[in-house]
């Protein structure tokens, strides 16, 4: 997408919610007059990006507003993507991705793009961390905003909901995880390129830079301590609903 439809997007937003325009600017994007954003640095304009379509945005009867598929409930601090299971049993590196990303290693997969979806979090008050990790697996503690991340599915006539860490297995534990402290570290862009969107990269298990949100066990640095938690995982190909919900500190 070139600079001038986000810039366009941005506007739209600010306008909708009536909050100040840096609110939603990115890392490696800037907020210029009349609270545009200028391109990333150099002006350039990732390769990824130049075929993205600019989402709609609707507001709801109930007060909701949606970007694309994307669902923001500013009142309850809330956003929520569709998605469906990706792996039904396994190791994992990922809790999320996007159908593009690491599929052979993340339990979910979510029909989202990554920058709007960081858009729209940023919309609800959340904010990213200000130092990245240094590198995948890293033994370092991601920072950001803590949230709570929720999946539901139907079986039948009944809703399924469980925080997403319960559909993760702790091989050295012998147990699901009970807490993982979700937080929402953000992405961010390298030379034009908004890396979330690059790598496909939405929720990280095993700790990973480029994804909008990681996890802050100690257990994080280790890429061969988490399975998908078979026992309630439904099937593969099953339809998901996928919540973050924004916490106190």
């Amino acid at each position: 997408m070139h600079a001038i439809c986000r810039r366009a997007l941005l506007v739209v937003l600010v306008s909708i919610f009536s909050i100040p325009a840096h609110v939603v600017s990115m890392q490696g994007e800037t907020v210029g007059p009349a609270g545009q954003a200028t391109p990333p640095p150099q002006g350039l304009v990732p390769s990824v990006m130049q075929n993205a379509v600019m989402p709609t945005i609707t507001r709801m009867a109930d007060g909701r507003v949606s970007l694309g598929k994307i669902v923001i409930d500013k009142k309850d601090g809330t956003v929520s993507v569709k998605g469906a299971v990706n792996m039904q049993k396994g190791l994992v590196e990922y809790l999320a991705c996007t159908p593009y990303g690491k599929l052979h290693e993340s339990v979910l997969q979510l029909d989202v793009d990554p920058y709007y979806l960081q858009i729209a979090l940023l919309l609800v008050g959340l904010k990213p961390g200000d130092n990245p990790i240094s590198q995948q697996g890293a033994k370092e503690t991601p920072q950001g905003a803590p949230v709570r991340l929720w999946v539901s599915w139907q079986d039948g006539k009944k809703i399924i909901r469980h925080r997403a860490e319960n559909l993760l297995f702790n091989k050295a534990a012998n147990s699901p995880v009970k807490k993982a402290g979700w937080v929402f570290t953000g992405s961010f862009f390298d030379q034009g390129r908004f890396l979330a969107r690059v790598e496909g990269s939405l929720v990280a298990v095993y700790h990973d830079p480029t994804a909008l949100f990681d996890n802050t066990m100690p257990e994080g640095s280790n890429d061969e301590l988490f399975f998908v938690n078979s026992v309630l995982v439904p099937a593969k190909g099953t339809p998901v609903t996928f919540i973050i919900e924004k916490t106190q500190p």
